[in-house]
């Protein structure tokens, strides 16, 4: 109702959400990602987790995750964007990047040495794992950028925090502690 002026002189044309249309095609693209992958867990209607350690010594992880990004697109017309790292919370960072990037490639590899240009350039809100209440006692203490959150030594982040912002952290310096597991 705020904005009905702005609708009406634009032609804005409103349509309802369709839930079922997006379980439908989301559990679609699933399907697809583990017939495929070895480990998969889903994480959100429009998200999912692998753990493509078991292929790395046999295949090109940057192209096996092109092909199925290729293969989703063709199955489903839809395009999805796949982020890499060594941990959960650095393959989120290279899937920010490429929405960020509006680039071409729809596959994200961030490699150790490339990681903190990524995370100078994030916010600590674009963090996962860094809610409101985080991020404004972060910037009270004079860290903004998700770089500024990974060179917090650990034991500040246990003593002011808590073991999920200390997992985010731990996870920003490469480490893999956030379980697939725990995460369904």
């Amino acid at each position: 109702f705020n904005f009905k002026h702005l609708i009406k002189k634009y032609g804005v044309v409103v349509l309802s959400s369709n839930y079922a249309l997006y379980g439908d095609l989301s559990a679609r693209v699933i399907d697809i990602i583990m017939q495929s992958m070895p480990e998969v867990i889903v994480y959100s209607i429009d998200e999912a987790f692998l753990d493509l350690s078991s292929l790395q010594k046999n295949f090109d992880i940057l192209e096996l995750c092109q092909e199925l990004a290729n293969k989703i697109k063709q199955y489903t017309g839809i395009s999805v964007s796949i982020g890499i790292g060594a941990s959960k919370t650095i393959a989120k960072v290279a899937n920010h990047q490429i929405k960020q990037n509006k680039s071409s490639t729809n596959v994200c590899y961030l490699p150790a040495d490339k990681l903190d240009l990524s995370l100078a350039d994030m916010q600590l809100s674009n963090t996962w794992g860094v809610g409101k209440r985080y991020q404004a006692k972060l910037n009270k203490l004079g860290y903004y950028s998700a770089l500024d959150l990974k060179k917090i030594p650990a034991k500040t982040i246990q003593q002011l925090f808590n073991i999920s912002l200390a997992k985010t952290v731990a996870e920003l310096n490469g480490a893999s502690v956030i379980e697939l597991k725990d995460l369904s």
